[in-house]
């Protein structure tokens, strides 16, 4: 792998913004995903600074795998009493064969694919770690944001797949919308079948954009609660996709 994960986290928090707010929408759709299904088994890949075990600690073994050092120490330390929790510090992609005989029932994959050097070899390697009775759990940014199509009507962007300045700066190497996401589990695990896939929190504006207009008082929490649920109408236009799937073997 020759993403530097170490950098890459260096510049998510010089340019985190409105990621503080989005956060919480991102754990909130995944806590209501694990809640409906109630898995036991659980794997992360990339849990960030704010593993999903400190919330949902409904789980018999949980299993994080992340790359990044800080991250990573991070996890060690909110986990040093629960022997429940086992951390590895590597990429997935590296260490995904001694994760084959784990009885997962579910795989968690939070704002990581889009980051991969090659999302079709790691989709590849979860589908090699899934058994038949794994359901997984996919969040990436969408390419149908509203504020992408804002920024292409506008003609800042030439193309809402256009990657932006805070997709390179982050080494994000796929842009995804609905069908590309799904095309890409189908053709690496040819016997997933898609559960759901959809979008959430309507975002008209840039992070910075956003960030301002909170500071400025011109939106507050209720406009912010109001665009996470205005996905409920507008389906396809919030910045976040989730996807679940599993195998059907």
């Amino acid at each position: 792998m020759s993403k530097d994960i170490d950098r890459y986290w260096e510049n998510y928090q010089e340019i985190y913004s409105f990621e503080e707010i989005l956060k919480e929408y991102r754990e909130k759709t995944i806590l209501e995903f694990l809640k409906s299904k109630r898995p036991k088994n659980i794997l992360e890949i990339g849990c960030g600074f704010k593993p999903v075990f400190v919330k949902y600690i409904e789980f018999e073994s949980y299993t994080i795998v992340e790359p990044g050092v800080k991250p990573y120490k991070n996890a060690l330390k909110i986990s040093e009493k629960n022997e429940r929790v086992n951390c590895i510090n590597n990429f997935f992609e590296k260490i995904s064969q001694s994760l084959m005989e784990r009885p997962f029932d579910c795989i968690l994959i939070p704002g990581v694919l889009h980051e991969t050097e090659n999302p079709d070899y790691f989709l590849h390697r979860i589908g090699k770690v899934m058994n038949k009775d794994t359901i997984v759990y996919v969040n990436v940014p969408n390419a149908m944001s509203l504020h992408r199509i804002i920024a292409k009507e506008m003609g800042i962007i030439n193309d809402i797949f256009e990657k932006s300045k805070r997709n390179i700066s982050l080494q994000q190497t796929k842009i995804f919308d609905k069908k590309i996401l799904q095309e890409y589990i189908k053709r690496n695990i040819p016997s997933a079948v898609i559960e759901e896939c959809y979008s959430f929190f309507l975002k008209p504006f840039t992070h910075n954009q956003m960030m301002e207009c909170l500071e400025s008082k011109i939106i507050d929490e209720r406009i912010i609660e109001g665009l996470y649920k205005s996905t409920d109408v507008l389906k396809d236009y919030g910045c976040e996709l989730a996807c679940v799937f599993k195998k059907n073997i």
